[in-house]
């Protein structure tokens, strides 16, 4: 793939998952018309329709708030908290012509425990979405397979890209 469409109802968002983009180097438009041939359309907070003649057209994904297929609603935070469900989360799947969700490529839960407060977990769930999306829309733009222990890694501290492989060079033994 060589440019990414994202299409949105919701601009903070847009420019949330932009803002993690940038550090991939990817090209990213608002507008399909601007891209090649070779393009992937991700949606994020999408509520308008896309004909089937782009769907098939393009590789197009969209992330839901929920690990589906349950709660595939409007309002799946609310209504999995509400229904008293033990686990949510998150999915990346491909959208296809004619249907609801087409194949997964990505799920990741979010436990929700006796004492999580309504607005903890939508704030997990966001936290999570600007983290997982990011990282399958680069994996589907380098051809290569989406690896969940990337969103597992630690955060990069130092230029070398993480202390976990060469942390004796930043760290006294004494402190290891």
């Amino acid at each position: 793939m060589k440019n990414l469409c994202i299409l949105t109802n919701n601009i903070s968002s847009a420019e949330k998952l932009k803002q993690h983009l940038s550090d991939y180097n990817i090209k990213v438009t608002d507008n399909p018309k601007d891209a090649d041939n070779d393009f992937l359309t991700a949606l994020y907070d999408y509520s308008g329709n896309l004909d089937d003649e782009t769907i098939e057209k393009n590789k197009v994904i969209n992330i839901h708030s929920s690990l589906l297929p349950a709660f595939d609603t409007e309002t799946p935070i609310k209504d999995a908290y509400l229904y008293g469900a033990k686990v949510t989360g998150v999915t990346v799947y491909e959208v296809k012509a004619g249907m609801t969700q087409g194949k997964i490529l990505a799920q990741y839960p979010v436990i929700i425990d006796n004492y999580t407060h309504y607005d903890e977990l939508a704030e997990e769930i966001e936290k999570l979405r600007t983290t997982l999306y990011p990282l399958v829309i680069k994996s589907i733009m380098e051809d290569k397979v989406f690896d969940i222990v990337e969103l597992l890694a630690p955060p990069k501290l130092h230029a070398c890209g993480s202390c976990v492989g060469c942390a004796s060079a930043h760290f006294p033994k004494k402190q290891l």
